[in-house]
């Protein structure tokens, strides 16, 4: 995610406006949601932003609802960011974060043709301006996209980009190297390297602790992510304290509804009936498939398919 934020003097006579866009955008990244949509929908409603800042404040919407599954409202304000920040030229850099976060929510919704077409439109926007960590940042987003299709050499091919792309930059976070780093674990599971597949998912949860602490959803989904690892490399005790510690930190950290709480109760019942606990893994599975389709009907209806992914 890219925030940049230029139009504070605009506003320098009255209580700055900026940052009060940028204390909403750390709200979404310290994993409150909630406080961040309740804020940048009171800065939009005010009318005291820029053109700019009112698409990154809708940008903002559109990642906080897409944290809680609330897709049709986070598909709304992803058009709206889409729209203002489209039509301003000087604003390419956060136009094309925007189309970005779009691919994730498309991803989310299981639309991964779309979710592709939107983050390869994202990655031609930032090829146009030279922007080498939004580069890096799309071509491991597509890694993660081509893999979810079993594309493996296509996959290997964006996290040979990113890997580039890192090298010319000093503009990733934590956060966007972990991403990295993770993609490279996904490919080594894929082709059976499990300690490379382990080194690396343990690298991106150092990161994403360093970044943003212990309890944090991105950081219990790092220790899924590991413990999956584990698993494939037969190491089942570790595989169990690893995920233990990941569906901990999602359930209390997400709603027990949301659909990547639920995916981390089925990678578990996984490792559960590799144990021998059948009933428990065939219970747990049963539950989280049942929470997922219930999830699905009630927060896709009225999804529709954005124009913004074929323009």
């Amino acid at each position: 995610m890219v925030l940049v934020l230029a139009c504070a003097s605009a506003f320098a006579a009255q209580v700055n406006p900026v940052q009060q866009l940028a204390d909403a955008f750390a709200l979404e990244l310290k994993a409150q949601p909630v406080q961040a949509i309740a804020a940048a929908q009171a800065l939009i409603d005010a009318k005291i932003l820029c053109p700019a800042d009112v698409g990154r404040a809708w940008d903002l919407l559109g990642l906080a609802y897409e944290d809680l599954g609330r897709f049709a409202e986070g598909q709304h304000a992803y058009e709206q960011a889409a729209r203002i920040l489209g039509a301003l030229p000087a604003h390419i850099v956060d136009y094309a974060a925007v189309i970005d976060n779009f691919g994730s929510l498309y991803r989310d919704m299981g639309q991964i043709q779309i979710a592709v077409a939107m983050r390869l439109k994202a990655l031609r926007l930032y090829e146009q301006i030279g922007d080498h960590a939004g580069i890096a940042r799309s071509c491991s987003n597509l890694v993660g996209l081509a893999l979810s299709q079993n594309h493996v050499r296509e996959g290997k091919k964006y996290l040979k980009r990113a890997l580039e792309e890192m090298k010319l930059t000093n503009n990733l976070d934590d956060d966007d190297v972990a991403a990295i780093v993770s993609m490279q674990g996904w490919i080594a599971d894929v082709d059976g390297n499990t300690s490379l597949a382990i080194s690396s998912y343990q690298h991106a949860l150092d990161l994403w602790k360093h970044r943003n602490g212990e309890e944090h959803p991105i950081t219990g989904w790092g220790y899924m992510l590991l413990g999956k690892a584990y698993v494939n490399a037969g190491k089942v005790d570790q595989s169990l304290d690893a995920m233990r510690k990941g569906l901990t930190i999602l359930g209390n950290t997400l709603s027990h509804q949301n659909p990547r709480y639920l995916t981390a109760e089925m990678a578990y019942s996984e490792v559960l009936q590799r144990t021998g606990s059948l009933a428990q893994a065939a219970q747990l599975k049963m539950e989280a498939q049942q929470g997922l389709k219930d999830f699905y009907r009630s927060q896709c209806t009225g999804c529709t398919i954005s124009v913004q992914a074929f323009q």
